[in-house]
């Protein structure tokens, strides 16, 4: 019997018993299976909508302290969460039982999220009215420190019993602050505008809290808080007051009001939300107690029950398994015996022949194969002698192929030469990274030394940035695994530190059985390329920060218009009042230096030529100008912090002038001083001081704030950089730099971290007339012309109500209208000697409105009004036929030249 049918048979018994095992296993894996697909994921899918139950619990209660979207978010998220693996588990039932205990789990879970949807409503309602309560409360206080007792006059007999009555008053407010704030469990901080007024964190509002003398049931005590406001200030306002005291009352009345409706709105509904969260809980609650003593205690009921079928085929399979590992084994060993003993003697003369002794025969006369092995072994044997006599031959044949494998190194030599005159960088790694050869170009580029040393090490080396050297690594072992070409951009830096950039290629070589033999990593220099990108990517940032300033100065410019403009009129109409008049120039000049830093926030993103004036500067004069504008920002802050600023001006000398802008270096000192009181938040000392040296003038500002690290030094005065994330634009100290280069001057800054920072500028003394000067202040000048009929319209309510005001005032009739529609609709109404309409409105813009006027029979006079920081180009104007452009925010003086100018009255 040949060995191939006596193999053959054993194989078949060996297969026929794994056959049987194998029916069993595959009984139990149904077993196993069925538990795997039905049990175990309904267990799964009830654990998710368990632990997304608790988190939408969570978030709820979060969004109910905090107010913050983030945590609304993450309460319909797990609502979500939920019901999508709820309906996995239902997908999976078969039972009543179960179906039972889903539709007990239903209605709880509807209920609770009702009681949810509540307590969102009324937590989004409660954070408004909260915001609005302390903002009101803080513009009260505001009216109290700036609108009466700034200006009460020392000589006031009653000025000790105002005092005390309007101490009381505040107090009283911040009194109610501290109780509302307890009130709510200080689940944030007080907003005031854009600022932090308690704290800029939970923590600090907590310990400003908690140093109240407040005790007790909060929202009693802040209803008697209100009490005590209304007993004080009524006690204030019974006794003698002046005008300006009887406006300050009005005003405060009127956020007062607010404030106490505010106050006690926030106590309801805050008490409403915690009675939906109290509902929202106890439903959850119950619905998880459905989930875990009644879904959960009935899906092990069921493992159990598939477990117990699996024990049973488990052990049956165990014990087919152990039979047939040993019949299986007692065969192996049988075939192992019955083949060794012809093997051994085939091994025996196999040793013979390796020892020269070619004459060797084996006795094996079996009929089987092993016997056919052996006559073809003895045939062999025959032919070896014959072989041997062509040995000879077989040398002559190794001697040429030899002068081959030479002339192949030396080819070898030169294409290596070849590699080193390129300017590409060329590298080779073994299978195992392992460096074998880097081209001249790449030894250079590196700085290498000796580039021998780093043969055999691992690449990538040292070169490489940490964060991508792992990512190399995975591309190499992608190119052995896929042969794959690959390529992308690699970061290095060469012996001195400076960084460089190539794109590295990884391509596989294959040898003759076309397998990867080894890697060569071709790197090409991109560094300029990168460069340019940098430019690129620079510019495209100038591009949008341009787009988003026009904006920002339209809506600027029409703020600084309306406040302006009713400065104006407020000026114009209390003319004999000479303090207040006073004010009001201060706000009209105030709203020029903002007019004016609007224009150079577009010419910082170059979307306007500079074309300020320059004139004489006193830096005496504008440093405490800058001191005096920045005071409210920084008095603020201690006030509501309780800090203490020092602010040392006795080093400000007497200085020569300079020539330049002195709203552009006032906005220079006002940077400074505003930065130096952010990097002081426990409060500081900010020391003041000026000095001429060799035809400059000196100035030195320095705090004691938290200094600089030696990174944010070097690079405080780069576009967009800024330490201050949300808070800062990174522009300030940019723009100041520029202003400083105008001006032909410098600014310096010397500073540590922990020890404070020192500015220092330095500006040319003025030793040759300038060639501009600034233009004199001229006297109020009117409209010459007598009983005009104005059309006033501007989509902004009080720019137009000013205007309206002024020409009233003026003598003529005015009517006033807040869009363009609406002029049309008047202008076919009634007819007007004169239109000043805003260029830019909802509906339909300026230049509608002047085109439907120019169709008129009787055109008015037509003035256009603009926020923008572009002008109206002259062939635009003619096409338009407009008489005059005005940029907001405009004096009432020039409003009146141009319409002189128009009517013709300046010529008679």
């Amino acid at each position: 019997m040949k060995i191939s049918i006596k193999l053959n048979l054993t194989f078949l018994g060996i297969a026929l018993l794994i056959g049987i095992v194998g029916c069993f296993s595959i009984f139990l894996s149904r077993q196993i299976s069925g538990l795997r697909t039905v049990e175990l994921p309904m267990e799964q899918n009830l654990g998710e909508v368990e632990e997304s139950v608790w988190e939408m619990i969570h978030a709820a209660d979060s969004f109910r302290l905090t107010g913050y979207q983030l945590y609304e978010n993450i309460y319909y998220e797990q609502i979500g969460e939920v019901e999508e693996f709820f309906t996995k588990y239902q997908a999976l039932t078969d039972t009543d039982e179960e179906k039972k205990y889903i539709e007990e789990f239903n209605i709880l879970w509807e209920e609770a999220k009702t009681a949810g949807s509540m307590m969102i409503e009324l937590t989004r309602k409660q954070k408004a009215a909260e915001s609005y309560f302390f903002i009101n409360v803080d513009e009260a206080d505001d009216v109290l420190d700036f609108a009466i007792q700034s200006k009460w006059s020392p000589e006031d007999s009653t000025l000790l019993a105002k005092e005390q009555a309007v101490r009381e008053v505040e107090v009283s407010i911040w009194e109610a602050i501290h109780a509302a704030q307890q009130y709510l469990g200080l689940s944030g901080c007080i907003i005031r505008g854009s600022q932090k007024y308690i704290g800029l964190e939970a923590e600090t509002a907590k310990s400003a809290a908690k140093a109240s003398l407040v005790k007790g049931d909060f929202n009693t005590l802040m209803e008697k808080q209100f009490e005590d406001v209304d007993e004080f200030w009524t006690k204030y306002k019974n006794l003698p007051l002046e005008d300006f005291e009887n406006i300050a009352i009005q005003e405060f009345e009127g956020f007062w009001g607010k404030a106490i409706i505010a106050g006690r709105e926030v106590v309801s509904l805050h008490d409403q939300a915690e009675e939906q969260f109290n509902t929202l809980y106890d439903k959850v609650n119950k619905s998880d107690d459905v989930l875990d003593f009644k879904m959960q205690v009935f899906i092990q009921k069921r493992i159990a029950k598939e477990d117990k079928n699996a024990a049973h085929v488990r052990a049956i399979t165990v014990a087919i398994s152990i039979f047939a590992f040993v019949s299986s084994l007692a065969t192996g060993l049988f075939i192992a015996y019955y083949f060794s003993r012809s093997i051994s003697k085939l091994s025996k003369a196999t040793d013979e022949i390796s020892s020269g002794k070619l004459d060797t025969q084996i006795e094996i006369t079996s009929k089987d194969e092993i016997g056919e092995l052996a006559n073809k072994f003895n045939k062999m044997t025959t032919g070896l002698r014959e072989v041997t006599a062509s040995r000879d031959e077989l040398n002559k044949e190794v001697a040429k192929r030899k002068i081959i494998e030479h002339a192949l190194i030396e080819a070898e030599g030169k294409k290596r030469d070849l590699l080193d005159y390129s300017p590409v960088c060329t590298k080779v790694v073994d299978l195992d990274f392992n460096l074998q050869y880097m081209s001249t170009a790449g030894i250079k580029a590196l700085k290498i030394d000796d580039i021998t040393k780093l043969y055999g090490t691992p690449y990538p080396f040292e070169f490489f940035p940490e964060s991508y050297k792992k990512r190399m690594t995975e591309n190499l072992q992608k190119v052995i695994r896929t042969g794959e070409v690959i390529t992308e951009e690699a970061p290095v830096t060469d012996i001195e530190g400076n960084e460089l950039w190539f794109q590295a290629s990884l391509v596989p070589v294959r040898n003759d059985e076309g397998q990867i033999d080894f890697i060569i990593i071709v790197s090409v220099d991109i560094n300029e390329r990168k460069k340019m990108e940098e430019t690129l990517l620079h510019s495209e940032k100038l591009k949008a920060v341009g787009i988003i300033t026009s904006g920002i100065a339209h809506d600027f410019n029409n703020l600084l218009a309306v406040v302006s403009g009713t400065a104006q009129v407020l000026e114009i109409n209390n003319k004999d009042n000479n303090k207040l008049v006073d004010g009001l120039r201060i706000i009209n000049k105030a709203t020029k230096d903002g007019a004016e830093i609007v224009r150079r926030m577009r010419m910082a993103t170059k979307q306007d030529n500079d074309t300020s004036a320059l004139w004489h500067i006193d830096i005496k004069n504008e440093l405490i100008q800058a001191i005096a504008f920045s005071k409210p920002r920084w008095m603020n802050m201690a006030n509501a912090e309780g800090l203490d600023y020092d602010i040392d001006v006795d080093g400000i000398m007497e200085v020569p002038k300079i020539m330049g802008n002195d709203a552009e270096l006032r906005e220079v000192f006002i940077n400074i001083i505003n930065n130096a009181m952010d990097a002081m938040e426990r409060g500081g000392r900010l020391i003041f001081r000026t000095w001429q040296e060799e035809g400059n003038v000196f100035i030195n500002i320095s705090d004691t704030g938290e200094g600089m690290s030696e990174e944010v030094r070097r690079l405080v005065f780069e576009p967009y950089y800024t330490t201050k994330r949300s808070k800062g634009s990174g522009l300030g100290m940019s723009i100041s730099n520029g202003i400083m280069k105008r001006h032909s001057g410098s600014i310096e800054v010397v500073s540590k971290k922990g020890e404070g920072t020192t500015f220092t500028l330095r500006l040319p003394i003025a030793v040759l007339p300038v060639q501009k000067a600034k233009p004199s202040v001229s006297s109020y000048q009117e409209i010459k012309v007598k009983d005009l009929s104005v059309l006033v319209v501007d989509d902004n309510e009080d720019i137009h109500s000013s205007l309206k005001m002024f020409f009233v005032n003026s003598g003529h009739k005015a009517k006033a209208v807040n869009c363009g529609s609406r002029a049309i609709e008047a202008l076919k109404a009634e007819a007007f000697d004169l239109v000043l309409c805003d260029i830019v409105m909802p509906d339909i813009s300026g230049y509608k409105v002047a085109a439907a006027l120019n169709k008129l029979e009787k055109k008015p006079k037509i003035g256009m009004m603009t926020g923008w920081s572009e002008k109206l180009k002259d062939e635009e104007k003619n096409k338009l036929n407009i008489d005059f452009t005005i940029k907001k925010p405009f004096e009432f003086s020039v409003l009146a030249e141009h319409i002189n100018d128009a009517f013709g009255a300046n010529d008679r």
